[in-house]
């Protein structure tokens, strides 16, 4: 039977690797976090995290072993961040989004643009995280590129987030 470690190995490292604050980690200062997880599974855990894309990492795998034997410079990808709470996902795109219209449509005194402002998050309900997401990326992409803005970093108008341009 599979055991399932998320909350007992993987996110315990992602959480070691993020309260490094962005500088590279050694697999010698994540082995105190995991009390108990020999260095061979340690190994096996990181390069499933850096292929699964939660981490980058330098990974050394000789032929002579099924595990890296060495894994070193680990940060955490968009992924990764998303994991741990450090980076907003797709959903929460949306739901910022639909906080933001809260107060537009108590403020609102015509009738007319409240109903639907007010119509908005069943709308978005009915479209659900994802697409309300796409849909806000496209509107701030359009939005800069025809202010000329296009270059700029900006993460809402480069949905989904990623750690470079």
């Amino acid at each position: 039977m599979t055991q399932f470690t998320w909350d007992t190995r993987e996110l315990l490292l992602l959480q070691a690797i993020a309260a490094a604050d962005d500088v590279p980690v050694d697999a010698e200062e994540l082995a105190e976090t995991v009390e108990g997880l020999e260095h061979e599974s340690l190994m096996r855990v990181l390069r499933s995290l850096a292929r699964a894309e939660y981490i980058e990492a330098t990974l050394v795998e000789p032929d002579q072993t099924d595990y890296p034997v060495r894994v070193g410079n680990s940060r955490l990808t968009e992924r990764g961040k998303v994991a741990v709470g450090a980076w907003p996902s797709e959903a929460a795109a949306g739901e910022r989004f639909l906080r933001a219209v809260e107060p537009l449509v108590e403020s609102e005194n015509d009738p007319v643009k409240r109903t639907r402002l007010q119509a908005l998050p069943d709308a978005a309900q009915t479209l659900g995280a994802s697409v309300l997401s796409t849909v806000l990326s496209q509107a701030a992409s359009d939005l800069l590129r025809h202010l000329s803005l296009d270059s700029i970093t900006c993460p809402v108008a480069r949905w989904p987030f990623r750690d470079s341009p």
